[in-house]
């Protein structure tokens, strides 16, 4: 090992140049890191006083001005992940130390930038009045190197304040032990977070947060705008939580300090928009719901043909959206094996309470029994209609359903001769239908009586009564099942034996 030893008739670096090169780099050359926050503190320490008092190796070395007291703002800057080692020391008998990778040009074997790779500081730094001083320096570079073979540098400590150990060799200076020497970092923090879009009918969505907060001795994941904590963890990944509608300021923090803010924006999927009501969000687009249908009147029924001149189909609707219709809808009523009658919602309707409907005449004839109606309201839906619905809104626009064309009543009679009658005496019995179409069958039935089919009008004498006898005459319609039925009752009276 190569040392510097300083001693009057030293040709090189004697203790006047040495002086000489102290004042040099102390006047002409300014640190280049003087705006950083240099995170090592303290001191490293190398050499010894010889016999002879030369002085052997580096001596005290500042690793910050905090540390030496001095006013030129300087000092090494460990990061707090891996990353460049930056920034000067300053020796008290060679001056400026570098960090900066710029100034290890030269250097035999050939020194890495000084960086942190996980707990060890690697690379090399210089001592810049030995470099400087050239072809004067007698063979001496002025180079360290902060790891090698059974040496190196270490950050202990899982949160700031770190320590220090081991050495760094010069060989021009010997070994270079930093065990007095701490990295004493601030707190900082990455955070970021992918926004979400609340579902209509939602309140909240899954936005995801992704933090790290390093030395911090509180640290935590804030929302400023709602005064709620999320996490006190130091480290979250891909962290889903649930968000409502609006602007989130979220802040990782250490304690109350904010470290780093970041904000995000939370809306309405879609052309959803946000009621504060009801704390959702809400598809603000007109909606007909699916219309209800009815037959309102039948026109005159001729008994010949069992048909009605005319069906009056009766139809409503109501927009339960959020906004008002602001064209005109069309609707569209169809029965089957009849017209198809169409028209026009004028523009405007209103949400509910407001509504709509419409009496459909269908001419006639009008068969009786089963009639398949379509009623459709702003469609077609593959072209989404006249009206832009909410989603999915076209779907509930049509109303299919099977109406029965009812037949008319008929107009049954049943009456009978006598509705009192002796014991063991008869009545007759006497029936009619007002109204007589195709597909009707009646039937008489009572005590001693059963006609079945019975003809539309006809009488019929009863068996002798002994006790109160109920008869009916009854009507079905064929194609419907539609029945009508009339009841009379006869009663006897007892008979007076003389004694």
């Amino acid at each position: 090992m190569r040392r510097l030893r300083f001693t009057p008739n030293k040709k090189l670096l004697t203790w006047g140049g040495v002086l000489g090169i102290f004042l040099v780099h102390l006047f002409q050359i300014t640190p280049a890191i003087a705006d950083l926050s240099e995170s090592m503190r303290g001191f490293a320490w190398g050499g010894t006083f010889s016999d002879d008092s030369a002085y052997q190796g580096i001596g005290w070395v500042s690793l910050n001005n905090l540390s030496d007291g001095t006013g030129i703002d300087y000092g090494v800057q460990v990061p707090s992940r891996d990353g460049a080692v930056s920034g000067q020391a300053w020796s008290e008998h060679y001056g400026w130390i570098s960090f900066e990778g710029a100034d290890l040009s030269g250097c035999t074997p050939a020194l890495a930038p000084a960086a942190r790779s996980g707990s060890a500081i690697t690379g090399g730094a210089r001592i810049l009045s030995i470099r400087d001083e050239g072809g004067n320096a007698g063979g001496f570079d002025g180079c360290i190197s902060l790891s090698g073979a059974g040496y190196g540098l270490t950050v202990n400590g899982s949160a700031s304040p770190y320590t220090l150990s081991g050495h760094a060799w010069s060989s021009d200076l010997g070994w270079i032990d930093f065990a007095g020497a701490q990295v004493i970092l601030d707190s900082i923090a990455t955070m970021s977070v992918v926004g979400c879009a609340i579902p209509i009918g939602s309140a909240t969505c899954n936005a995801i947060l992704t933090w790290e907060i390093r030395d911090a001795a509180n640290p935590n994941v804030f929302n400023s705008s709602l005064n709620v904590g999320y996490s006190m963890q130091a480290v979250g990944n891909n962290v889903v939580q649930a968000m409502g509608y609006g602007n989130h300021t979220l802040e990782a923090r250490n304690g109350g300090t904010v470290l780093q803010s970041t904000n995000v924006n939370i809306v309405c999927e879609g052309v959803g928009q946000w009621n504060a009501a009801s704390g959702r969000c809400y598809d603000p687009r007109p909606n007909f719901n699916q219309p209800l249908v009815t037959i309102s009147n039948l026109g005159t029924f001729d008994p010949s043909t069992a048909t009605y001149s005319y069906a009056d189909i009766y139809f409503s609707t109501a927009n339960n959206g959020g906004s008002a219709t602001p064209v005109d809808a069309t609707y569209t009523v169809e029965v089957t094996g009849y017209s198809t009658q169409s028209g026009a919602i004028a523009s405007g309707l209103a949400p509910i309470p407001a509504g709509f409907n419409r009496t459909v005449r269908i001419p006639g004839p009008i068969s009786l029994g089963s009639a398949p109606v379509k009623v459709s309201i702003d469609t077609p839906i593959a072209s989404n209609g006249s009206v832009n619905e909410v989603t999915e809104g076209e779907a509930d626009n049509t109303n299919t359903t099977t109406l029965t064309i009812p037949p008319p009543d008929p107009g049954l009679t049943l009456t009978v001769d006598r509705e009192r009658v002796r014991n063991n005496e008869s009545t007759v019995l006497r029936w009619a239908v007002t109204t007589s179409y195709p597909g009707l069958t009646c039937q008489v039935n009572g005590p001693g009586v059963n006609l079945n089919p019975a003809p539309l009008s006809g009488n019929r004498a009863t068996q002798p009564i002994f006790a109160k006898s109920e008869y009916v005459f009854s009507c079905v319609e064929g194609i419907t099942n539609t029945k009508w039925s009339k009841t009379v009752y006869v009663e006897t009276t007892g008979t007076i034996e003389e004694i």
